[in-house]
């Protein structure tokens, strides 16, 4: 067994952004983005404004030997904002 830090990056739009956030059907995450907010046109005019981590939460593998599939549900409570990538903290056997 081991325990994946998992990072959702991307871009909070909305000072009052909030989110709710569940993995296999367990709430992860719910309440205010604390990500800085970023007005949308910026991610599309500058090559500068690169995505950040607005969610993280860890997930205990119970089984490394075995690749297994999972749900992820991003509900946006309040606000605006563009997931992007997800990122999986895990050693090159996992």
């Amino acid at each position: 067994m081991a325990t994946r830090k998992i990072r959702i990056r991307g871009y909070n739009h909305a000072v009052n952004s909030a989110a709710t956030i569940t993995f296999d059907g367990v709430e992860v995450f719910s309440g205010a983005l604390t990500a800085e907010a970023i007005d949308e046109s910026d991610v599309w005019s500058t090559d500068t404004t690169n995505p950040v981590a607005i969610f993280e939460f860890e997930y205990n593998n119970a089984d490394d030997t075995q690749e297994t599939e999972h749900s992820l549900r991003i509900a946006v409570t309040a606000g605006q904002i563009r997931v992007g990538n997800i990122w999986i903290e895990a050693t090159r056997d996992a």
